[in-house]
Parts: C-alpha cells; sequence; structure tokens
C-alpha cells in the first residue's frame, strides 16, 4: 500500500537526478511511429542511462516495480517516454524476463491491496470497494497467471450422434446373436 500512497515528488526523489528530466524532450519524440533503428537505439540509450542513474539502477527499478510502485509513475520519475521504456525492457531477454517477474512479484501486492479495501469498505462503499478490489483481482491475474489467473482450459468434446447410433446397434446386433454351435446364449431382451 506504501507504493499506492507516493507521490510524484517521492519518485522525482527516487530517481536521484534531474538529468534525466533534460533528456525528457528527445525520448519522448519515441511516441510518434517509423523511427528508425538508430532513432531506437538512441532513445533506449537515453532510457538506459536514466535507468542506470536511478537509486539502485536496474536491480533498485525492478525492484520498485515488483513492491507494487506503478510503472508509469516510474517512467516519469525517469524522465522518459512509455514507449522508449517499454522498448528498453524488450532489448534482452534477460531484461525482459525480469520485468516479467517483477511484475508478477507486483501481483501480490495489488492482492493484497484489494483485500485492505475490501476489508476497509462499508455499506455505503461497498460497490466503489468491489469495483476497485475486483480491478486489482483482474491486474494481478494478468501479471500473474500461475498465482492469481482463472484456470478456464476447456475440453471440447464432439459427438457424432449417427457414429454412436450405428455402434450401438452393432452391439445390439452382437448381444442378439444367437448361434447354436458355440453354445452361446442370447440373453438380451426380445419383444415377443
Amino acid at each position: 500500500m506504501e507504493a499506492e500512497n507516493r507521490t510524484d515528488g517521492d519518485l522525482t526523489r527516487l530517481s536521484g537526478t534531474d538529468d534525466a528530466q533534460s533528456e525528457e524532450g528527445a525520448v519522448r519524440e519515441a511516441r510518434g511511429a517509423g523511427l528508425s533503428n538508430a532513432k531506437r537505439r538512441e532513445l533506449r540509450s537515453i532510457v538506459n542511462r536514466a535507468v542506470h542513474k536511478f537509486p539502485g539502477g536496474e536491480d533498485g527499478l525492478f525492484e520498485q516495480i515488483g513492491s507494487g510502485v506503478k510503472v508509469s509513475e516510474l517512467i516519469g520519475a525517469l524522465g522518459v517516454s512509455e514507449g522508449a521504456f517499454y522498448s528498453w525492457t524488450e532489448t534482452t531477454p534477460e531484461r525482459s524476463e525480469e520485468f516479467t517477474r517483477a511484475r508478477a512479484r507486483a501481483a501480490h501486492v495489488l492482492a493484497e491491496q484489494g483485500l485492505a479495501i475490501v476489508d476497509g469498505a462499508d455499506a455505503i462503499t461497498a460497490n466503489l470497494a468491489n469495483v476497485r478490489a475486483r480491478y486489482r483481482q483482474w491486474l494481478a491475474g494478468k501479471w500473474n497467471q500461475q498465482a492469481y489467473g482463472e484456470n478456464k482450459a476447456q475440453v471440447n468434446v464432439q459427438v457424432n450422434i449417427t457414429d454412436a447410433h450405428l455402434m450401438a446397434n452393432r452391439y445390439r446386433e452382437t448381444v442378439n446373436a444367437v448361434n447354436v454351435d458355440d453354445n452361446t446364449i442370447d440373453v438380451a431382451p426380445h419383444n415377443e
């Protein structure tokens, strides 16, 4: 819940520098489409420098994400655009995996927040609390499918009535067969 109550001022102090803010204009250009590969590399480099100035560097950033700090707030503290930040997270498989693990840890925070919201609700705020808690539940399920996702595995069964009918007729014919030479006895009921 501490992460939910942080202000932008707290996050600016977390970044530890105003240099990241000076590069904000260049990085915000990343929102436009049609960037060259060289421009994308330059923007990822700017994000990389801003992240490494962040207290604790990459590890500190991913620790903040895992503790439930909103990524949009961290992006603002870094002074970079969302597009450039997410491009940076996908630069290496290790970084992408660490981001995914941080989000999975943040899902636990969301679940705890949902519980606190519901526990703190009264008759007047119950509907709002329900909406807030359900959103956190949904998001936790997206970020950590294994722990909070709904298992909606479906089994598809297809029955062909014609085949079932033919098989039943064959079975009936087999049961009704009487072979006197084998001493086979007909045990099927007959309508006589």
